[in-house]
């Protein structure tokens, strides 16, 4: 009897880490994406580690393309529902803007 319940006791510590770890991987990625959406990117600051990728996550109805202005890097037209994902191996302030609505503006902090 004290058997199995060692075992239920193993099982379930295994079952709480994993949905522990699954958790914080969920909480890691979703700070990353920056949404394009009422015209407006949010966050508008983002800070991340070197060779993080970024995410664009496109969300408004009207049509947008990010333009870096320290990198030439520049995304495609993106429509509602598209992503553009960027990476950077150097640390740096990396701005950016939507070149149909120069207004719109951000910058990605790579430390």
């Amino acid at each position: 009897m004290k058997k199995i319940i060692i075992i239920v006791v193993i099982v379930l510590l295994v079952i709480v880490g994993f949905l522990l770890i699954n958790g914080k991987k969920e909480n890691q990625i979703s700070q990353n994406v920056i949404t394009i959406e009422n015209f407006a990117f949010s966050p508008a600051k983002i800070t991340v580690s070197l060779n993080t990728v970024v995410v664009f996550d496109q969300q408004d109805s009207a049509d947008h393309q990010i333009a870096f202005v320290e990198k030439d890097i520049k995304s495609l037209v993106m429509k509602k529902g598209n992503k553009f994902e960027v990476s950077f191996d150097q640390s740096g302030i990396y701005n950016y803007y939507c070149t149909l609505h120069p207004s719109m503006k951000g910058k990605i902090i790579v430390q």
